[in-house]
């Protein structure tokens, strides 16, 4: 189960050894909301391909950084569809970092392995 989105208020109980029950303090997590972004192939080979959940009909920034933080690829998305292919025949294999931002979303971060 995980926690809803915004403000989620939570407390532990347990039970001692005398058969009492006690109470921690309640603590507030801030719930992120769901997963609006995700890669139909991980690992890659040559093209890279982004389903955007929730975020259709948005403009997007999709940013491409190799593992020391190089930005490789920058690619701009306008009116997003439901899924996105960003071509990537050079990129040696490794780990990469795909981020991808847009005025009313947070920005996500999805790491993927091109073989």
């Amino acid at each position: 189960m995980s926690p809803l989105k915004g403000a989620n208020y939570y407390r532990a109980s347990y039970k001692n050894a005398q058969g009492i029950f006690m109470y921690s303090k309640i603590v507030k997590l801030d719930g992120a909301a769901p997963e609006s972004y995700s890669l139909v192939n991980n690992p890659v080979r040559g093209l890279l391909q982004v389903r955007t959940i929730s975020a259709t009909g948005t403009d997007l920034v999709m940013n491409i950084y190799d593992i020391s933080g190089k930005n490789l690829l920058t690619k701009q998305v306008k009116n997003a569809g439901t899924l996105t292919n960003i071509s990537i025949p050079t990129f040696l294999p490794g780990i990469y970092v795909l981020t991808i931002s847009s005025a009313d979303r947070d920005t996500e971060s999805i790491k993927f392995i091109v073989k």
